[in-house]
């Protein structure tokens, strides 16, 4: 694993880079995995996420949809947060970090001027509505292992 600073220079460019490819796929799969840099980003230095933060909110206010529409996909990573500890806490870590640094920026794309946008924004919110709902299911005790999770 890399140190937090070798990864804040060098990573950090190299998945930037990734979020600005040309295709698609390639933006998707290194938009999918904000949570992550995020987040070790945010262990570093408190200032780096700041300046990191705001390096992301350029593609809010691009010029090329597709990139408006990746940022919503990195939107989206860190609300979801790490896949791979799904705990109350790790959620609570993630939801935390959306609310400071993206909430404002994701809310901002309600009104952008391109319907895809529009669309990503609202398929993003919907999957992520649903997944609560489930969860609250599950919390109050109205579906069981076998239940539509």
């Amino acid at each position: 694993m890399f140190s937090p600073g070798v990864f804040i220079d060098n990573y950090l460019r190299q998945f930037l880079r990734l979020c600005e490819d040309s295709v698609f796929h390639v933006r998707l799969t290194a938009a999918q995995s904000t949570y992550a840099v995020v987040k070790t980003v945010a262990a570093h230095d408190d200032w780096e996420l700041v300046q990191f933060v705001s390096r992301l909110s350029d593609f809010k206010g691009s010029d090329n949809y597709g990139f408006r529409q990746t940022f919503i996909i990195m939107c989206e990573s860190v609300m979801r947060g790490d896949p791979d500890n799904q705990s109350a806490e790790a959620l609570e870590a993630a939801e935390t970090l959306f609310i400071e640094h993206f909430l404002k920026l994701f809310t901002g794309m309600t009104s952008d001027k391109i319907v895809n946008v529009r669309i990503q924004l609202a398929e993003t919110l919907s999957i992520l509505y649903e997944k609560h709902e489930r969860m609250e299911r599950v919390n109050s005790g109205e579906e069981t292992k076998e239940g539509s999770l």
